[in-house]
């Protein structure tokens, strides 16, 4: 379920956990939309990258080339926003 602000995963285990949107984007080339997610808990600041689509489908981002252009739009970001 994704909402404005923060989305419910569900892990392995059956556990659901909130995670923070940190943005979502659409690149059009590759037809695909992202969300970038943070644990609101995880003190490192890790940031995981996950594909999704308009029917609520989300899939964590394993391809290289998409893993790189979420790394690039997500370093983007962060030079913006500082």
């Amino acid at each position: 379920m994704i909402d404005s602000n923060k989305i419910i995963l569900t892990d392995d285990s059956g556990q659901e956990v909130e995670m923070e949107i940190v943005l979502t984007f659409d690149y059009e080339e590759l037809g695909k939309q992202f969300v970038l997610i943070s644990d609101p808990k995880d003190t490192e600041g890790n940031v995981f990258a996950y594909s999704y689509d308009d029917f609520g489908n989300i899939e964590p981002v394993t391809d290289p080339k998409e893993f790189e252009i979420c790394a690039e739009v997500l370093s983007a970001f962060e030079k913006e926003d500082n």
